[in-house]
């Protein structure tokens, strides 16, 4: 995790434009609605992943089971939708372990992982679409969170380059700093543009 703020990206080109289109509505979940961890039913969760504090699943009737760290449970919502709160608190499975669920259907809210030192925080700036099946007597695992990877698609129009960095999780969940009230935000990753062996530009890519 220690290398989350180091990226040089080398292409070709004279300008250069960065475009982020992330736009979306997180609500702090607080302890309302939220209930005693409880042995429900035979079906079984397995989570995949590094360095998650907490996870917010979602049920088929729309119920929201928070997992991990209360301070740290963030509750994803559209533009305008109303806010919503948390039907059940568990912990999270330790490694090797599984969490008891009711069989059905389930996706991620949202999903905040932390590096090692607990000081610097990343959550999931959209809810998965995606649906996974938890069946009676089986066990099923979910790949999410870290390591996460820098990714940079770049694309052209005309003599312009356009060049959009994501952080992007082991189910290809989208990333952004989770930051405090009145923090500053992180040192933004650094990039460099080459033509052949000389440096033409060089930046950091913005948060947005």
């Amino acid at each position: 995790m220690s290398n989350w703020h180091n990226l040089i990206a080398v292409v070709s080109g004279l300008f250069l434009v960065i475009s982020f289109g992330w736009g979306t509505i997180f609500c702090w979940a607080g302890q309302e609605g939220v209930q005693p961890q409880a042995d429900i039913a035979a079906a079984q969760l397995a989570i995949e992943g590094k360095f998650i504090v907490s996870l917010v699943l979602e049920d088929e009737k729309g119920q929201l089971i928070a997992l991990g760290s209360p301070e740290d449970v963030r509750v994803y919502r559209p533009v305008g939708a109303k806010p919503r709160i948390i039907s059940r608190s568990m912990d999270l499975p330790a490694k090797g372990e599984t969490v008891s669920l009711a069989t059905g259907r389930y996706r991620w809210n949202s999903v905040t992982v932390s590096d090692e030192t607990k000081k610097l925080k990343f959550g999931t700036n959209q809810a998965s679409r995606e649906w996974i099946e938890l069946s009676a007597g089986s066990t099923t695992t979910l790949r999410i969170g870290a390591p996460l990877v820098h990714t940079v698609k770049i694309g052209r129009l005309g003599g312009t380059l356009h060049l959009d960095y994501e952080w992007l999780g082991a189910a290809g969940e989208k990333y952004l700093p989770v930051l405090p009230e009145g923090s500053q935000q992180p040192k933004a990753p650094d990039f460099a543009i080459h033509r052949a062996d000389d440096k033409i530009f060089s930046g950091s890519f913005r948060y947005g």
